[in-house]
């Protein structure tokens, strides 16, 4: 059995039919609201008929080594878990949205019935009973992988280099090294941007400062820094709250 610390997921792009088998297993297992996914099969288009290219791709929380949604988080709901996996405690979310403007993927989504975020967690409890990932278990194409880090990464690079064999010069393994590792890797034919993808994405730096900003003695300088941060966020980043709450792409049907 795979240490789950090391656990590793691979969406290989290349295969994926674009079923929403995946989609729909996550939501009814969930039970989540219609407006609102843990996971969810984008379509993305480009170019000009008849030279247009379509391609899928698995709207899902990277689990990212180096988080900007916990670095966000005031009260630790979003946390990491034994296992390494970034994960969701709903007691404790205040339904503030900062985790929500700080991805930058766009992949948590508000549940405003509920007062909560809602994001994947990987099927922890699946997991840790030995289990695949809901996902993993219901793709039809088995585009969806899991093992130790070193063999997705292993089986990612394979994968490229037969794409590239193909003719898909553009063709990548995202994940291997943004933000520190992620714990979802993908393989794609073309560059991220295709794919609404950072090529290098970033934790923004009003994200650092506030991680480093002193409390106790400094409450009311603490105080301006929360209300001056929120404004320039969350007006920063307000295209990634537009993109996890009303786009066809993750938010809605």
């Amino acid at each position: 059995m795979v240490n789950l610390q090391d656990y590793t997921m691979l969406f290989d792009e290349s295969i994926c039919a674009g079923c929403e088998a995946c989609t729909v297993a996550c939501k009814q297992i969930h039970e989540l609201p219609n407006e609102v996914f843990r996971t969810k099969m984008a379509e993305i288009e480009w170019g000009d008929f008849p030279n247009v290219a379509s391609v899928f791709n698995k709207n899902a929380c990277y689990h990212c080594e180096d988080a900007a949604c916990i670095k966000a988080c005031p009260t630790g709901a979003c946390h990491k878990s034994e296992e390494g996996l970034t994960v969701m405690n709903s007691d404790v979310c205040i339904n503030c949205n900062w985790c929500v403007t700080s991805c930058p993927f766009g992949y948590i989504a508000p549940d405003r019935s509920n007062g909560v975020m809602e994001k994947c967690s990987m099927c922890e409890e699946r997991l840790r009973e030995g289990k695949d990932t809901l996902c993993k278990e219901t793709c039809t194409t088995r585009a969806i992988k899991g093992g130790s880090r070193d063999e997705m990464i292993r089986y990612g690079r394979k994968r490229v280099e037969k794409l590239k064999e193909q003719g898909f010069n553009e063709a990548n393994l995202y994940g291997e090294k943004q933000l520190g590792g992620l714990k979802v890797l993908s393989v794609l034919r073309y560059d991220p941007e295709k794919y609404s993808l950072p090529k290098d994405p970033q934790i923004p730096l009003s994200l650092s400062l506030w991680n480093k900003l002193p409390l106790g003695p400094t409450v009311l300088i603490a105080g301006g820094f929360l209300v001056a941060f929120n404004f320039f966020h969350n007006r920063k980043f307000k295209d990634k709250i537009n993109k996890s709450t009303d786009s066809d792409e993750y938010g809605s049907e």
